[in-house]
């Protein structure tokens, strides 16, 4: 997964044991602004110019499950929790950016939009 999000960067390089630099796709970027560290369970992705990680990975072509595979030892009781648990995340950043006077991108007012209807659908 780390493979397929790091090959879709601009002038990405290892920097390290699981670190990478590479220029940010979510703003014109013309020096590498953006790091990546793999920790083995987690992907962190920082812009230091500001984008966000959902930003960042939209840009790309990717949402955040893209970066995470599935693991079969899970149950569909956890799956779906998990689930639950990504698109409350979702909104409530959503809603707190908002909040703040800050403005979301269009891709991510669709993931926003698409989280709470499947929130309102599970009841």
């Amino acid at each position: 997964m780390l493979e397929n999000f790091i090959s879709r960067l601009e002038h990405c390089k290892q920097v390290g044991d699981g670190r990478y630099k590479a220029c940010c796709p979510a703003h014109q970027d013309r020096s590498p602004s953006l790091t990546v560290t793999d920790t083995g369970t987690n992907i962190l992705i920082h812009c230091f110019a500001g984008c966000s990680p959902l930003d960042v990975i939209n840009a790309v072509g990717l949402q955040w499950p893209d970066l995470y595979p599935p693991d079969p030892n899970y149950s569909k009781t956890v799956r779906r929790r998990e689930r639950d648990h990504f698109e409350e995340t979702v909104v409530k950043i959503a809603e707190s950016t908002i909040s703040e006077g800050k403005k979301i991108s269009e891709a991510d007012k669709k993931v926003v939009i698409k989280a709470k209807l499947k929130l309102l659908s599970r009841g």
